[in-house]
């Protein structure tokens, strides 16, 4: 596990040459939370996540229970009905899919998409239904040097080496060392 000030000061001294150009600590914190953002919608164990919702009778929008953290649903199996025990997962339609159909039917939801921040449910649901939402984690910014998150704990070569890449390219053009962190990230 690594905070943020730990992976500043490592990157901090990796970088450090005796060249004239250094990044700033708040440059080095900034690139560390673009190279986060840059991994975030990526698939790793440690940043999905399962959430309950549930389905309200007559509303085609499920709203209840959405997470706080919530960025985006897993593509495959994102929403999935659980009526009387059996597991139904939704079909992701497009927009006009579902602009197309017959929006006044109501049953067991079979079909969903994601626009304006809302999943909408196709047919409208006719009771409610629990709706397990697979999905990946959003990160807020470090902003504090005792801070961390799951990519911090659990993807810190990963965040250090992208970093690298970015703050050699960015501050020393420096390509050759660059490809050199490339290669280690790459194995």
């Amino acid at each position: 596990m690594a905070t943020l000030s730990e992976i500043r000061s490592r990157l901090a001294s990796k970088l450090g040459n005796d060249q004239v150009i250094d990044p700033t600590s708040a440059q080095i914190d900034q690139a560390i939370n673009y190279t986060i953002d840059y991994y975030e919608t990526d698939t790793f164990w440690f940043n999905q996540d399962v959430a309950e919702l549930t389905a309200t009778a007559g509303n085609r929008v499920l709203s209840t229970g959405m997470p706080a953290d919530f960025k985006q649903e897993v593509q495959i199996d994102g929403l999935t009905v659980v009526y009387n025990q059996v597991w139904t997962p939704l079909r992701h339609i497009t927009p006009l899919q579902y602009d197309s159909l017959n929006a006044e039917q109501q049953g067991l939801p079979i079909a969903y998409i994601y626009r304006d921040g809302n999943f909408e449910l196709f047919p409208y649901p006719d009771q409610a239904y629990t709706i397990r939402l697979f999905y990946i984690k959003s990160y807020s910014d470090l902003a504090t040097d005792g801070g961390s998150n799951d990519f911090t704990n659990y993807a810190t070569r990963l965040i250090e080496y992208k970093t690298l890449i970015d703050l050699l390219l960015d501050y020393r053009c420096d390509s050759e060392r660059a490809l050199t962190y490339q290669a280690f990230l790459q194995s």
